[in-house]
């Protein structure tokens, strides 16, 4: 029997690249306070440019709360052409039904598929890796405090903690090669639990809150 040829359809990776002005992801990542109380914190990333448009924090992400999140996120004419989420419960009809208002269209990821939504994903991997590992959040309000300054502005603690170790030592100091083995600066990346221990412990959390 003759097979009957198919067109190739393209790849997850390529329907990425091609669509990227247009597509907006979506995800919830949990952050456990000091009172052992769970928060739920929205991203929003466009794939254009790779720009977080909108992030907030809830105690109580429902679908209503997320359809307005959505809607602030995209005012007028800029919304985009897909928004790209995964399979939680979270987005309830109420929230399908703004979408679609808007003129989206949904592209709901596999199940436990995490790397089909790579982009957001690797966002709230380093915003873990370069903030809330190194914080203890107490609340609502501390939380929304400390996530502007990793996810708009771009600051990582690590360089916080560099920049404020090298601005105290001597100019002299500061001048010299960089290279050598007992810069402070050399010697952040030639181990990294050595340096969090040279770099982090002379620091305070309200010098820190202050940077």
């Amino acid at each position: 029997m003759v097979r009957r040829r198919r067109t190739p359809s393209p790849t997850w990776l390529s329907f990425l690249r091609n669509q990227a002005a247009g597509i907006a992801a979506i995800d919830m990542f949990v952050v456990a306070c000091a009172s052992f109380r769970l928060l739920y914190v929205l991203i929003i990333l466009a794939h254009d440019r790779r720009k977080i448009v909108r992030f907030d924090v809830t105690p109580h992400p429902t679908a209503g709360w997320l359809a307005r999140q959505v809607t602030e996120a995209f005012p007028w004419d800029t919304a985009p052409r897909y928004l790209l989420r995964d399979r939680d419960a979270s987005y309830g009809q109420h929230f399908c039904r703004q979408v679609d208002a808007m003129g989206i269209t949904e592209v709901v990821t596999a199940p436990r598929s995490p790397w089909q939504n790579a982009f957001v994903e690797r966002v709230i991997g380093s915003i873990r890796r370069e903030c809330l590992d190194y914080i203890i959040i107490f609340n609502e309000r501390h939380l929304r405090r400390v996530l502007p300054r990793t996810s708009t502005t771009t600051i990582e603690p690590a360089l916080i903690f560099r920049s404020t170790r090298i601005a105290r030592l001597a100019p002299d100091q500061v001048t010299q090669d960089r290279k050598s083995p007992r810069h402070p600066a050399s010697q952040w990346f030639a181990s990294p639990l050595r340096a969090s221990r040279r770099l982090i412990r002379p620091i305070s959390w309200s010098q820190y809150c202050c940077v």
